[in-house]
């Protein structure tokens, strides 16, 4: 039954069809056959009903579409090559280091006697001064702050016949260029003092000590002989 009505549709679709390609044909006087009812067919010619020899269709080669140039950038001046930086000639002025600084330090003072060795007659004694040096003193004794000892060498001989008694207080005395007077003072247990008696024919040696100031002076050693019946005589000693 299904068949049937299916066929009938197919039957009514077609005829319909049919009657509007007559209609069309009948308007317009142009035949029109549908493509669906038969295999497609190629046309005849208008003249002698020879077919017409189909042309071959030269295939349309895909050429790709000519792209537009780039756009071209104006020239650019050609750049200089690069030169190299002018250096300076002057050499390039380094700090200059310096110098740690150097505690100050004081001059160091020397003694000296420009007479060392010169005999001095006094009577019948024999006086010779020779060398003088400046000491900080040692663990006994220590001049005071801003002073130094000052000892000086000497020498006695005892050309007489009598026993002479040389006491350095009596006998000798400092003096510097301000007047300012010096007597001698005690020597340390390390040094022999100028201070004893001395035989007929006999020599004393020791040394005197005399306590300055730190500083450079002209200082004169004072020998008063004046227990031999003898006067004073001057020794020059220097700091410098």
């Amino acid at each position: 039954m299904r068949k049937i009505i299916f066929g009938l549709l197919v039957i009514i679709i077609t005829g319909s069809m049919l009657f509007m390609a007559q209609g069309l044909e009948k308007a317009s006087g142009v035949s029109v056959t549908a493509n669906w009812l038969k295999p497609a067919q190629q046309s005849e010619s208008i003249s002698g009903g020879q077919p017409a020899a189909q042309e071959p269709v030269a295939a349309e080669t895909s050429a790709p579409a000519p792209t537009p140039a780039a756009e071209q950038l104006p020239a650019q001046p050609p750049q200089p090559a690069s030169q190299p930086t002018e250096q300076s000639t002057q050499p390039a002025v380094q700090p200059v280091a310096q110098p740690p600084a150097q505690p100050v330090q004081q001059k160091t003072l020397t003694a000296s006697v420009p007479d060392a060795g010169k005999i001095i007659l006094a009577n019948t004694l024999q006086f010779t001064i020779g060398a003088a040096r400046l000491s900080s003193g040692d663990e006994g004794l220590q001049p005071k702050k801003g002073d130094l000892f000052l000892l000086i060498t000497a020498r006695v001989d005892n050309e007489g016949t009598d026993t002479q008694s040389i006491s350095p207080v009596m006998v000798f005395q400092l003096a510097d260029t301000n007047g300012n007077r010096y007597s001698p003072q005690v020597i340390s247990a390390t040094d022999q003092q100028l201070d004893g008696n001395v035989g007929p024919g006999r020599t004393l040696n020791g040394q005197l000590r005399f306590e300055v100031p730190e500083e450079a002076d002209r200082y004169q050693l004072q020998i008063d002989a004046s227990l031999v019946g003898a006067g004073t005589f001057p020794v020059t000693v220097l700091i410098q």
